[in-house]
């Protein structure tokens, strides 16, 4: 099955390859400083489609400080 990004900003685009049993997506994109990633893209599979929708843009502290809270 072809899993296909359907929100935000990859609107569209096709699953990166080795995301086959992962439910969540996690894009880490360059800043101006490339060695720092500025801004993560997080995806949520759909349960009904298979498809992922875009649950919102962090950074990675507010990914880590989300991690210490579970």
């Amino acid at each position: 099955m072809i899993r296909f990004m359907i929100g935000g900003p990859f609107d569209g685009e096709e699953a990166p390859e080795g995301t086959d049993d992962v439910d969540e997506i996690q894009l880490y994109i360059h800043g101006e400083n490339k060695e720092n990633y500025s801004l993560v893209y997080v995806y949520i599979e759909d349960d009904e489609t298979g498809n992922f929708h875009y649950e919102g843009e962090f950074t990675p502290k507010q990914l880590e400080e989300e991690d210490e809270d579970e």
